[in-house]
């Protein structure tokens, strides 16, 4: 028994509608498996890749130990030529701008998430249409 056409394009379709609500579904994983607390904000680059996935320390203790051994390692000459230390309101006011390009990243991260969430109900309601549509 062979398959009209209209049939196996019907077929054809509907795998390919399944391949493509499974693309849709493994991007909406990848961006809720994003944990928040990992993203990090790298000001040499343009404002589209400033967030990235960076790794985190398991405590504050080992942050700072790795902050300290990184300074350890700079050179003589070079410490010679840093600026002394910034008070806690001159960090804060360099990272205030830091922190809000962060959190409209993230604004727009969460937005996006809730945008596929939308077209994956949309695409799975088509997709039972067209298998009503070839069964019937």
């Amino acid at each position: 028994m062979s398959t009209s056409g209209p049939q196996a394009t019907n077929g054809q379709n509907v795998k390919e509608l399944d391949s493509m609500k499974e693309s849709i579904s493994d991007i909406i994983n990848q961006l809720q498996d994003i944990d928040p607390t990992r993203l990090s904000f790298s000001p040499f680059l343009d404002l589209d890749t400033q967030i990235s996935l960076a790794p985190v320390s398991d405590s504050p203790e080992s942050s700072v130990e790795e902050l300290h051994s990184s300074s350890h390692s700079v050179s003589g000459s070079q410490r010679s030529l840093e600026q002394p230390p910034a008070t806690d309101r001159q960090r804060s006011e360099l990272l205030e701008p830091l922190f809000s390009v962060c959190l409209t990243e993230l604004q727009d991260l969460r937005e996006s998430q809730s945008k596929l969430a939308e077209a994956e109900v949309e695409f799975e309601s088509r997709l039972k249409a067209k298998r009503v549509e070839s069964q019937g």
